[in-house]
């Protein structure tokens, strides 16, 4: 797959708001809980070595970890779990608010999946999806 192609389906998923269709909404029965989740920047910029005679260009300001916030709607339950997945990395903390360290993942386009879930087991699902890249090497002088 194309490096144009996979950036547009993961610039799509950023922002993403998925029903989940169930028997019966306390609240209102013609109402889907919905979750979104958001990564804090669509770019994470990791410091990595250089190879002899490469440096680190002196412009670099890597960043990162990530924070994923999660917002839900129309869950009829309190209690929700939040379940979290990444294609890379780890993820860190609980509930709507969650750390995604990528430190050590090569450069390249990662994935964060929430699956939020009431005690009723009303669930619904989103992603969002950051790129990796390293600062940029040049040869000493």
């Amino acid at each position: 797959m194309s490096r144009a192609l996979l950036f547009t389906v993961f610039t799509l998923l950023a922002v993403a708001t998925m029903p989940v269709t169930h028997a019966s909404n306390a609240r209102n029965a013609n109402v889907d809980p919905t979750v979104t989740i958001t990564a804090s920047i669509p770019k994470v910029i990791l410091k990595e070595p250089c190879d002899p005679p490469y440096v680190l260009i002196s412009t670099c300001q890597p960043t990162g970890p990530e924070t994923l916030t999660v917002t839900t709607k129309d869950f009829p339950g309190k209690d929700l779990t939040f379940d979290y997945f990444v294609t890379g990395g780890s993820v860190s903390g609980e509930g709507s608010s969650a750390k995604w360290n990528l430190s050590g993942q090569l450069p390249g386009f990662y994935a964060a999946i929430v699956t939020v879930t009431d005690p009723q087991n009303h669930k619904a699902t989103a992603n969002a999806s950051v790129e990796v890249e390293f600062c940029k090497c040049v040869e000493k002088k």
